[in-house]
């Protein structure tokens, strides 16, 4: 027999990361209450108090939505006139561009050449107009990152590095065009610089740089994209981003909002570092080390300094907006493997300038910025305790109840967040139900349609499979570059036994660059397996060749592919080559059924030599 894999996955919100929030601090002396212990949080099995749009306003995701409904159905003016009234609202604040850079960002359908055409056609529409072919720049961005992923070049497939480096140069010329036609728009600039670091034109990004400051001076995007091209990834170094902050921020007044570039380095430096040490990684000690005595060289004294004066902005600054700002760069740190203690200690630095307090029992609780508890919450489901994830989350809750709000869309907007959080504890406590309540309630909030496959995941857990295919169903309309929902969409479809409908899914994930490839790609071959489709079945495990590549996959992964060739070889007579993939199966993983079938091997290859 072959071997299906079929473990029970879970959505995780962002990679594993141990963050030690009782932190010794490493570089500054901190108030007593943070080496306080914490106390786990005892279950929460409350039934969710979930909060229900009152506001007419629409988000900026959901005006995107309707922009795209509009594109699909060639309806081209109407989504103008939404996307100009988008425009019209749009300013420049301390961090951002607002609401057109959350808009813009909503709109595409990644990687769905229907979309595209229309895209196309919206373009010719309107020639003169810089809109829509701005939205096509985006798309094709976008999508360049769909079909590359996240891996190193080494680890991604030659024909995907194509496609992204041919849909980064048609997002080029479309963005030129776009700001050729209106260079008005801050976003269109940005837009660019990013699209040039990934195709790899440093001194075109840093020419194109200086003339987007020199245009948008008080655009924030634009300096923190400066300062990532200058990281050791992209072939920078430590003292050329120390230098460009010192640059941009050094000189300016006490409380501008550049300075908060000072925390952003140091988030870069711990990342970079991190990296760096990846070497050490399967000895969490060394790793560790290593990145100590890294920070201990390029972190000193004088950038803790810089990263603490920064922080407090806070008490002279929109709340609301440092608040966003700070959580991704906390966020970022905390998943910098190795350097959990700078991390802690960061976010211990961030609570402090935010008077808000860590600890999971608050002596003094209702006043903590959310933003601060919503760190705390995922850093404790990073670590896997999920009902300490819980009680900050519903704390965060609360505090933004008692919070201040630019508007009420801001408001569910932060509410739609929380939920969206919950949702991976909640999974891994098999609370399937609260999964979907918390779900529909943040989609109402927000319209974030790309998180509706955790409706049909819970909906496939509780077996409710009819259920489930609704919502996965309506998941992928809504967004086709949805992988997940096509996995369980998949998963679904094969309980119910619609095998072609399965295999169809199973192919698009498998194709994907979706962590989830590989258990699609095995399951395709268990599929032509069970329709005695042997030849299909070997042809589909040797075009996925990552299922063979141990840096891209899980050792496990790799001994089920060839258990599962070997397997495919046995039905149409080619013994020798069954038991040369079984025999590697074994040294990748103790399958029983591949030890039986290689015994099997060579009993009958013994006779038919004999």
């Amino acid at each position: 027999m072959d071997m299906r894999i079929h473990m029970r996955w879970h959505l995780p919100l962002g990679s594993t990361a141990t963050l030690l929030l009782c932190v010794v601090m490493v570089f500054l002396s901190l108030p007593p209450a943070v080496a306080r212990g914490q106390t786990p949080a005892a279950a929460d099995t409350q039934t969710p108090n979930l909060a229900a749009k009152s506001r007419k306003d629409k988000l900026p995701s959901e005006l995107a939505r309707s922009v795209r409904d509009a594109i699909v159905d060639g309806r081209y003016e109407a989504a103008s006139q939404v996307g100009e009234a988008v425009l019209a609202k749009s300013r420049i604040t301390a961090w951002r561009y607002y609401p057109f850079t959350n808009f813009i960002a909503a709109i595409s359908n990644d990687n769905d050449v229907r979309f595209e055409a229309r895209l196309s056609q919206w373009v010719s529409a309107d020639p003169q107009a810089a809109l829509p072919t701005l939205v096509r720049a985006q798309y094709y961005y976008d999508t360049a990152w769909f079909r590359r992923g996240h891996r190193f070049d080494n680890d991604t497939l030659p024909a995907d590095l194509a496609a992204f480096h041919d849909n980064l140069r048609r997002a080029r010329t479309d963005v030129e065009s776009a700001i050729e036609l209106d260079g008005a728009n801050p976003y269109a600039y940005y837009l660019k610089l990013i699209i040039l670091r990934g195709l790899g034109d440093f001194s075109g990004e840093q020419r194109f740089l200086e003339q987007a400051i020199a245009k948008f001076p008080a655009y924030y995007p634009l300096y923190d994209e400066g300062l990532a091209m200058r990281e050791p990834r992209w072939g920078g170094t430590v003292q050329a981003m120390r230098q460009f902050v010192d640059r941009y921020a050094g000189q300016t007044e006490p409380y501008s909002p550049l300075k908060v570039l000072y925390v952003s380095l140091y988030r870069r430096i711990l990342i970079a570092n991190s990296i760096e040490c990846s070497v050490f990684f399967s000895d969490r000690s060394n790793a560790t080390d290593c990145v100590r005595t890294l920070m201990k060289q390029q972190a000193g004294p004088d950038l803790e300094h810089e990263v603490v004066a920064a922080l407090q902005i806070y008490d002279h600054a929109d709340h609301y907006e440092f608040g966003l700002v700070v959580k991704d760069i906390l966020l970022d740190m905390l998943q910098a493997s190795g350097g959990e203690t700078y991390a802690g200690a960061a976010l211990q630095l961030a609570a402090s300038a935010m008077h808000s307090d860590t600890q999971l029992v608050e002596n003094d609780p209702g006043h903590n910025d959310y933003i601060i508890d919503a760190v705390v919450a995922q850093s404790w489901s990073w670590k896997g305790f999920y009902d300490n994830a819980i009680s900050k989350n519903r704390e965060a809750l609360r505090d933004i109840d008692k919070s201040e709000f630019p508007d009420e869309a801001a408001r569910d907007l932060a509410t739609s967040t929380i939920y969206l959080q919950m949702l991976d504890p909640l999974s891994y406590q098999s609370r399937f139900d609260d999964v979907v309540a918390y779900s529909r309630a943040a989609l109402d909030l927000g319209n974030q349609v790309d998180w509706e496959h955790y409706i049909c995941y819970a909906y496939y857990e509780k077996r409710e499979y009819k259920a489930a295919l609704a919502d996965c169903t309506k998941a992928v309309d809504d967004d086709s570059g949805n992988m997940l929902a096509r996995y369980w969409r998949g998963l679904v479809y094969q309980e119910l036994g619609n095998m072609d409908a399965a295999l169809n899914d199973f192919t698009a994930v498998a194709d994907s660059e979706n962590s989830y490839r590989a258990s699609a790609a095995i399951t395709v071959s268990w599929i032509y397996d069970t329709k005695k489709e042997f030849t299909e079945a070997i042809d589909s495990l040797n075009k996925y060749t990552y299922l063979y590549d141990e840096k891209s996959v899980r050792k496990d992964d790799v001994a089920v592919a060839y258990n599962n060739r070997c397997y495919a070889y046995m039905q149409i007579g080619e013994l020798q080559k069954a038991l040369d993939d079984c025999t590697q199966s074994l040294k990748y993983g103790s399958i029983p059924d591949a030890f039986e079938k290689q015994q099997e091997l060579v009993k009958r290859l013994g006779l038919s030599r004999g």
